[in-house]
């Protein structure tokens, strides 16, 4: 019944886990640039708002007319009203948001300037692997593991992601890859097991990737198709398939990440630290990069 009830729980409790994480880190945020600005205040013998009046606000350019118009352009669909009905609010607006922008800005100067390092680390899972199903230098300093279903359109995007963060990262990132074919996609399992198949012989990864190239092509005659594409042993995969050889391991992947809390695909792990979705190239590589700078901290 504990185990039952930890499974069910998991999603929960790591979505709970990550909620805490962000609200520290945006409080911890807050209370930095606080103290960055009363330091940079009491050194210029001024009150903060003496000096965020000096430093940032009064450098912000009150909107033209034209900018005015341009915004109003953009939102006359929405809002149906005259322009010089709300004219006053727009400008409002656009000078609100500037004196943000200025406002930020100004304060990531001052951090800058500070060195601010912060150590507040996320929420981290021990996640296993598989030595059989991972690329990448086996001394990386960063290990992500992907639970992937081979059918899934969403995982197939997150895979052109990945060959670019290696790409970027050639040493300083591992990949391994866990099974998690989700129930209403058709193809999804019988293509894991096909993985597993081929790893069997030498060529799980060469596999793997043919599999992401032909999302649309998982039925068993298109899988005995790339066997033989890869001059694999036909006989020997065919007959891995039929007797099912490796279903039960990919129940114990599929185990393992309902244990871990995961209910869709792509799902990765960082480091231990939970990213959901197929990510842009740009957040991966901020999560890498940003766990990279938390390391090199770490060692000094």
């Amino acid at each position: 019944m504990e185990g039952e009830l930890d499974n069910r729980a998991a999603p929960e409790l790591r979505q709970l886990n990550s909620q805490v994480f962000e609200i520290k880190q945006r409080v911890l945020g807050a209370l930095i640039d606080e103290r960055l600005l009363s330091d940079e205040a009491t050194h210029r013998k001024l009150a903060v708002a003496q000096l965020l009046d000096r430093e940032v606000y009064s450098k912000v350019s009150d909107p033209t007319a034209a900018e005015i118009e341009s915004y109003y352009l953009e939102i006359k669909e929405k809002i149906d009203r005259p322009l010089e009905e709300i004219r006053p609010q727009i400008a409002e607006f656009i000078q609100e948001q500037r004196r943000r922008t200025a406002y930020l800005n100004y304060v990531a100067q001052l951090r800058s300037a500070a060195k601010i390092v912060v150590l507040l680390d996320p929420p981290r899972t021990a996640v296993t692997i598989d030595p059989q199903r991972v690329r990448g230098p086996a001394n990386a300093l960063i290990t992500i593991v992907e639970f992937s279903d081979f059918e899934c359109p969403y995982c197939g995007e997150a895979e052109d992601t990945l060959q670019k963060i290696v790409l970027k990262y050639p040493t300083q990132i591992r990949l391994a890859y866990r099974d998690f074919p989700l129930p209403f996609h058709p193809h999804a399992a019988l293509a894991a097991e096909a993985s597993r198949c081929a790893s069997a012989q030498g060529a799980y990864w060469v596999f793997h990737d043919l599999l992401f190239a032909n999302q649309q092509r998982l039925a068993i005659e298109d899988l005995l198709k790339l066997a033989s594409q890869l001059k694999l042993d036909r006989d020997k995969f065919g007959e891995c398939l039929k007797n099912k050889t490796f279903a039960a391991d990919i129940q114990h992947d599929l185990r393992d990440g309902q244990e871990l809390g995961i209910t869709g695909t792509p799902a990765f792990f960082v480091n231990g630290i939970a990213l959901d979705g197929a990510l842009s190239f740009e957040e991966f590589s901020g999560a890498i990069d940003q766990e990279l700078d938390r390391l090199r901290t770490v060692r000094r």
